[in-house]
């Protein structure tokens, strides 16, 4: 079967484990649409008249005690396990899928309603960050509280932070509500989802810029997602920001899908608490025999291999996410240059002077791999220095990369190439950014554009130190200089590659020097 859905979380009433089985029988009851179920408690199976099949087991050592119960369900051409673990201080819910047809269109599932139950019946939190029953509405005088619970390094689990639109803001704020509530329904249990009221958009990007400088907002009736680990040192393309234009006139439920689902991957490849291999799974799953320690031995690594894989795959997902991301403005970019192009074309033959035909390149590069970037920008881009001692990290891209990446990043520096060479005729007078702000020749969005990093990493010394990369010592006499001016390949994810870069296009050499090309380098501040 494979792991759809996991929420683990602290339940803060020593008296619940007992309760628990009550929780679970109304759960059943309410799910089978049947008043006489009952949970079997001594690790019997119970078959339902729908085909459905029950088991539970409670087990006890001391003051130690722990309850198990699953529900198997068939439906169609799949099957569901709904399996709960509950003791006197956290609650674990998995909920796994099989499907006759291994390829069969995913779909995110919406809590097992059994989640909410325990939310209702008592205070749950994980870590320091509470698990509501339902979104709370926050208000102006609650946002500096939500900016500190953001920040707070012992937060374990995303946040999700819903804001109104204007409009919603003015009239009627019950569609920003409504996709509160539908996000909640997939991430109860998992990630708290909050929604901005009157007043607070304002003070909490306000809090937010002063706790961690610009970028980590969000407004406008978008959805944002904030990780564990929020800190002034981060980038804001981590922690994902959805505009109101990618769900407006769209279901509710699909704005739901698009956010949670990279949510719940993540929480699939949570490990269990901590006393469970070694305590609690033995007074549930009693082995008898000890002459099959190397099975559990074998048994536990596997178990951690498996986690390392989802892992793993949660990273490639959300990698996925940000190229979508990536690719969705590149078309939004697309549109408007088709559009410009054709407003140009009338406006040409308006003129009399029809638009010629395009011109033909005579020796096209389109890269596949990051490692090919490196010799062509020496052989093909005059006005670009990249030294042969910074291209190995080039090649570590292609591990992870497709050829989106190579492309993105040659476009870039292209575009790099073109505006110094309009430094250099005197046809510009401007920085890199302004030179795309603009629509120069070969542009690339805006947005893939930083000249500068925060203040916090400007001023740390490790940050600085990853940043101070090497340079032709007729730049500045030295060998190596601080370079917080660089190029996004891609908005986020993991990877997230960046080309680092100097410009000296006013300068001594007239020339932009590559000092990286590989992943984020805040990604390398704790090694």
């Amino acid at each position: 079967m494979a792991l759809i859905w996991r929420s683990i979380f602290q339940v803060d009433d020593p008296t619940f484990d007992p309760l628990a089985i009550g929780h679970i029988t109304d759960w059943l009851r309410w799910k089978l649409r049947d008043g006489e179920v009952d949970l079997p408690v001594d690790g019997s199976v119970l078959t339902h008249s729908s085909g459905c099949e029950i088991t539970g087991r409670t087990a006890r050592d001391g003051d130690l005690a722990v309850l198990q119960a699953r529900l198997f369900e068939r439906r169609d051409e799949e099957e569901l396990r709904t399996t709960i673990t509950v003791t006197s201080s956290w609650a674990w819910i998995d909920l796994e899928r099989w499907s006759a047809d291994a390829f069969v269109e995913s779909w995110v599932p919406v809590a097992p309603g059994i989640v909410g139950s325990f939310l209702r019946a008592t205070r749950c939190r994980r870590g320091p960050t509470p698990l509501p029953a339902a979104p709370p509405t926050l208000q102006a005088k609650d946002a500096i509280v939500l900016t500190e619970e953001l920040v707070a390094v012992e937060r374990e689990v995303p946040v999700v932070v819903v804001s109104p639109t204007r409009e919603e803001l003015e009239t009627d704020l019950q569609p920003a509500l409504d996709r509160a509530r539908d996000l909640h329904r997939r991430l109860q249990g998992i990630a708290p989802v909050v929604v901005l009221g009157q007043g607070a958009v304002s003070s909490f990007s306000q809090a937010m810029c002063e706790a961690l400088g610009d970028g980590f907002d969000v407004y406008g009736g978008a959805i944002r997602t904030y990780l564990p680990g929020l800190t002034e040192n981060d980038w804001p393309g981590r922690h994902r920001f959805v505009a109101f234009s990618r769900f407006r006139g769209r279901p509710f439920r699909i704005t739901a899908d698009v956010v949670a689902a990279a949510i719940q991957r993540g929480a699939c490849a949570q490990s269990p608490p901590p006393d469970w291999r070694e305590t609690l799974r033995p007074l549930l799953e009693p082995t008898g025999d000890r002459d099959d320690d190397i099975h559990e031995e074998f048994l536990r690594m596997v178990e951690r291999e498996r986690d390392q894989e989802r892992a793993s795959r949660v990273r490639a997902e959300d990698t996925l996410e940000a190229e979508r991301d990536a690719a969705a403005g590149t078309e939004q970019e697309n549109d408007h240059l088709r559009r410009r192009i054709a407003f140009l074309e009338v406006e040409l033959r308006r003129q009399g002077a029809p638009a010629g035909p395009t011109p033909v390149e005579d020796d096209p590069f389109e890269p596949d791999a990051c490692a090919e970037i490196p010799p062509e920008v020496v052989s093909r881009l005059s006005l670009i220095v990249f030294p042969e001692s910074q291209w190995d990290t080039a090649d570590d891209l292609d591990r992870h990369s497709s050829a989106s990446w190579a492309r993105r990043a040659w476009r870039a520096l292209c575009a790099m190439e073109s505006y110094a060479r309009s430094k250099s005729d005197g046809s510009f007078d401007g920085n890199l950014r302004d030179y795309c702000q603009h629509g120069g020749a070969d542009a690339i969005p805006v947005t893939m554009v930083a000249l500068r990093e925060s203040e916090t990493t400007d001023n740390d010394p490790s940050f600085r130190r990853l940043r101070t990369l090497t340079i032709d010592p007729a730049v500045c006499g030295e060998s190596s200089v601080y370079m917080p001016a660089h190029i996004k390949i891609v908005p986020g994810g993991s990877p997230a590659p960046r080309i680092y870069f100097h410009d000296d296009t006013s300068g001594a050499t007239g020339k932009i020097h590559i000092g990286y090309f590989g992943d984020h380098l805040d990604n390398n501040a704790k090694s």
